[in-house]
């Protein structure tokens, strides 16, 4: 296999699991924005914990850590004065969007005004969008800076992607050493369980680890991917299975009702460790080189920086017509209304990613080559042109 065709591999599959994983949180979210019917509550908790949009959160930051040890292995090692270049690369990946995506909210927010009530949405729901209008540029400002999430909640992960991507340099370091890396993985996960308030350190005492996990897999995951796919198919089958089903149960059954419980975060960590593992180390996986699980991929951060504001746009709307329900919703009209977030938020997504997102990359790349002299080949997204692997078939 050629290194471009290794890459594109790489790039397809990870981007595949980013993908998948958001279009959780976006069902996830539809499903906690409404009150459902009484009727209808075991089949919301059997859908909650099958769609847990907190753990794929908590696969983001492994994925990063994962993705950001690629590019480190590939331009950064050879050339360490790259890591100036590298927070201008990433600066002009997370900012830009998010700027646009507080800008949006806020309109939205401006819009409708404070103290909106809809009868037929959540108490969760009733908790998002409360910012008053004259406190809007204010908070936006403090938005755009990844300061708080006040406009858009999703973006709290935001906030962590940037500390953990100022950091990375560090943590690539560590984990290119075979002493230092356990030594810090163990100080890691004892700093998880270290604080009862942990949005005094931006979450980041709970979450540092998984980026650390990522780019270790990328270091010394090989030997644990050959050995997985040299096993036969039960038990390939039942690792994967169970593996999933700690990833999406693990934080439902353990009832911490907290916002990051630290163990259920530690179990979201080493099953989402285990699922990129086995995606980086291993063949090709057909269905994830399908071109719409590559589309998802590739507008994955646009689905879930938009997607919020889109839910609560449409919920809006709804109220503000006859069709506004006037009882609590069935599992048949949450799955219709599933479907028409999707409707939006993808071609929302779409317009943004090659509006916002590739521009200001290809800025930022441009940036790099003029301050720091950039990366050679580094002016195009590196799936772009890559020749794509053969499909693999599960035996």
């Amino acid at each position: 296999m050629t290194e471009a065709a290794d890459h594109h591999r790489h790039s397809s599959g990870l981007a595949a699991l980013r993908g998948l994983a958001a279009l959780v949180v976006v069902l996830c979210h539809c499903l906690t924005a409404v009150n459902v019917a009484p009727e209808h509550a075991s089949a919301l908790r059997v859908a909650l914990a099958a769609l847990n949009g907190s753990a794929c959160v908590t696969l983001f930051f492994v994925l990063s850590g994962a993705v950001l040890a690629i590019s480190f292995e590939r331009d950064v090692r050879k050339n360490p004065r790259q890591i100036f270049g590298y927070w201008i690369r990433r600066g002009f990946r997370l900012y830009p969007l998010l700027w646009l995506a507080a800008l949006m909210a806020a309109i939205f927010q401006l819009a409708i005004g404070a103290g909106q009530h809809l009868a037929f949405v959540s108490e969760w729901a009733h908790s998002q969008y409360q910012v008053a209008p004259d406190a809007l540029p204010f908070e936006w400002a403090k938005n755009a800076l990844a300061v708080t999430s006040s406009l858009n909640s999703p973006a709290w992960s935001i906030k962590v992607e940037i500390i953990g991507s100022l950091l990375f340099p560090l943590l690539f370091a560590i984990s290119q050493h075979r002493k230092a890396a356990p030594v810090t993985v163990v100080a890691l996960v004892i700093a998880m369980f270290s604080l009862s308030n942990p949005r005094l350190t931006a979450y980041m005492n709970v979450f540092t680890c998984s980026f650390l996990v990522g780019a270790l897999i990328t270091r010394w995951g090989g030997s644990f991917g050959t050995w997985f796919w040299t096993r036969s198919r039960p038990p390939r089958v039942l690792f994967t299975g169970l593996s999933v089903f700690v990833f999406l149960t693990g934080r439902t059954l353990l009832g911490d009702p907290s916002f990051v419980p630290p163990l259920a975060v530690l179990l979201e960590m080493t099953s989402a460790a285990f699922i990129v593992c086995i995606v980086l180390h291993g063949p090709p996986i057909r269905w994830f080189e399908w071109k719409s699980i590559r589309f998802l991929g590739e507008i994955s951060y646009s689905v879930y920086l938009l997607h919020m504001i889109i839910i609560f746009v449409l919920l809006h709307t709804l109220g503000s017509t006859s069709l506004a329900p006037t009882h609590n919703w069935s599992v048949v009209e949450i799955g219709e209304f599933m479907f028409v977030v999707l409707l939006f938020t993808v071609p929302v997504a779409w317009i943004t990613f090659l509006g916002v997102e590739q521009p200001m990359q290809l800025l930022g790349r441009w940036l790099d080559q003029r301050i720091t002299g950039g990366i050679r080949g580094g002016t195009r997204p590196l799936s772009s042109g890559m020749r794509a692997a053969q499909p693999f078939r599960l035996p």
